[in-house]
């Protein structure tokens, strides 16, 4: 599951299942980036970026606390 999470930094951190894929300025430029095919590939896993079903608006992301 992709997850953006907000960094000590107060900056946004995209990850899939604990991994890093890119840090960015705003969390809707995390999405963004995801939606776009910008972000770097997990060293476990490609990511096909035609057949991702994820939503660019980021309201839309479903939200979990810890």
């Amino acid at each position: 599951m992709f997850a953006v999470e907000r960094t000590e930094d107060y900056r946004y951190k995209l990850v899939l299942e604990g991994e890093s894929l890119g840090v960015y300025e705003e969390a809707q430029h995390a999405v963004d980036a995801l939606c776009d095919g910008d972000v770097f590939q997990p060293t476990w896993r490609a990511i096909d970026f035609e057949t991702l079903d994820v939503p660019r608006n980021l309201y839309d992301w479903r939200y979990e606390a810890d």
